[in-house]
């Protein structure tokens, strides 16, 4: 029978069965103290993920089942280990499993209690499993079977401050355990997508185990033993070698964004030039604007709660002009590849940034409406989308809380609103008289009446309209003259 003929829910059903069975009769072997053929049903159920059918979403459902009964021999194995039972000697006797696939496996279950028994070090157990897992070349099973063994040795690490720490090794070998694994594990992953099947099912199997890779990342940002330095001069490197030498845009998307995510906000302002550095230069199909949004995000989210730090690291680098830099270069580079709506959508997360940073600095708003307006020059007009002008009606809107009548006076304000269709230019009019009244100041500065008198026609219109009906109080103070009568 051919893999397209196979029923998947059948095909699991079937290997849950068997596994449950075996699962069952590993226990009972358990129970009465028969260790060897306890071992010999575990290597029967961990055969049914040798099962070259099974697709990886289903692979798991079935893995997590093994995972939870290996849980109760690994138990079994630390109470022989209290009573006296050498775990070394454990330790070979289930390398005489029947094939690679479950030998690793008892492996990493032994390993780890040997490991807790202090018989072995940490570092000479972790080699030795890493090496021996080299033998799985199949992705699937090669990429179970690593976060298998992060899993086991999440608490076996020789961590600063672990009791495994010193003859059991120190962080450079946690991190060069979890870096090896890391590579590996992104090499299979991408390995997946080659294959007989259509290149969108082989991606979609990709997306649904890809936190088995993340977990390598986690796990290095759990360690106690990585400070600011270490992370600078030594993790960070080999991070972005993995990310950059693999030019796999899936692979490239999904590991600076965990990057991003799970490592601290005191880490990338450290690192924040490089990090920029990285996250654009990296395939041309990788979705960079969420890259960058989501960098903002967690620098936004860190200000909102450690306000006094984060304006030490600006003293120190300058937030916005590091951005900026890099935003600039995004748009030189890529400015006709990336869909003009994207690009306004970037600026408006950056438009945000800015203000929850500097909310009353008038330049830095500036410049950022002159990254929209040159993401438009090379544009044709058809290629302006109607979509995309909204983002910029959204863009425009975003300052005027902040520093209401204020940015009327930017000329790249009223070059953005000449892009417009009337209906939007109604609704910026709105917005805009809007936040005068909110803001209860009168139009003191004569450069935005005349900057008012430079927008668009129709959203003249629209604000005179407007301020008739609703803000005849307002006047030009110093000139008695106001262009809206």
């Amino acid at each position: 029978m051919s893999e397209h003929e196979i029923d998947p829910e059948l095909l699991l059903d079937e290997l849950q069965t068997r596994s449950t069975q075996s699962g069952t009769l590993m226990r009972k072997a358990l129970e009465s103290g028969n260790l060897r053929e306890a071992i010999q049903y575990a290597d029967a159920m961990l055969s049914e993920l040798h099962n070259p059918h099974i697709v990886p979403k289903l692979y798991y459902i079935l893995f997590m089942q093994i995972f939870n009964d290996l849980k109760e021999l690994e138990d079994h194995f630390m109470e022989r280990k209290k009573s006296g039972r050498k775990m070394a000697e454990l330790y070979e006797s289930v390398q005489q499993a029947s094939g690679v696939l479950q030998r690793l496996y008892l492996m990493a279950t032994a390993g780890s209690v040997y490991i807790e028994a202090r018989e072995a070090s940490a570092k000479e157990v972790l080699s030795d499993i890493t090496e021996m897992a080299k033998g799985i070349q199949h992705p699937v099973r090669g990429l179970f079977f690593r976060y298998y063994l992060l899993k086991k040795m999440k608490d076996k690490l020789p961590d600063k401050g672990s009791k495994f720490e010193g003859d059991g090794g120190d962080i450079n070998d946690c991190v060069n355990f979890l870096i090896q694994n890391l590579t590996e594990m992104n090499r299979l992953w991408i390995r997946m997508q080659y294959g007989g099947r259509e290149k969108s099912v082989k991606q979609a199997e990709r997306q649904d185990v890809n936190m088995l890779v993340g977990e390598c990342i986690t796990r290095l940002s759990d360690l106690k033993g990585i400070d600011i330095t270490f992370y600078r001069d030594s993790l960070q490197p080999k991070l972005f070698d993995i990310v950059h030498n693999c030019n796999d845009p899936i692979s490239q998307q999904y590991l600076m964004d965990s990057i991003i995510q799970v490592f601290t906000a005191e880490f990338h302002l450290a690192t924040l030039e490089k990090l920029l550095e990285a996250a654009t230069s990296l395939h041309s199909s990788v979705d960079v604007k969420s890259l960058l949004i989501t960098l903002m995000n967690r620098l936004a989210s860190y200000a909102a709660t450690d306000r006094e730090e984060l304006k030490q690291a600006d003293k120190e680098i300058n937030i916005f002009v590091m951005f900026n830099k890099y935003i600039d270069k995004l748009l030189e580079e890529q400015g006709l590849i990336i869909e003009p709506k994207k690009l306004v959508e970037l600026e408006i997360a950056y438009m945000r940034f800015s203000i929850k940073l500097y909310p009353s600095n008038l330049d830095y708003v500036n410049q950022i409406l002159d990254l929209c307006v040159r993401t438009f020059q090379p544009l044709s007009a058809k290629s302006i989308t109607e979509p995309c002008l909204k983002s910029v009606v959204a863009l425009l809107i975003i300052p005027l809380d902040s520093l209401s009548m204020e940015i009327l006076a930017l000329p790249n304000y009223s070059t953005l609103a000449g892009y417009l269709t009337p209906s939007m230019l109604q609704t910026l009019a709105k917005k805009i008289i809007m936040s005068l009244v909110t803001a209860m100041k009168p139009i003191r500065s004569m450069e935005i009446v005349q900057q008012l008198v430079g927008f668009p026609c129709t959203l003249r219109c629209y604000l005179s309209l407007i301020h008739i009906c609703r803000c005849r109080r307002y006047a030009v103070c110093r000139s008695r003259w106001s262009p809206y009568h």
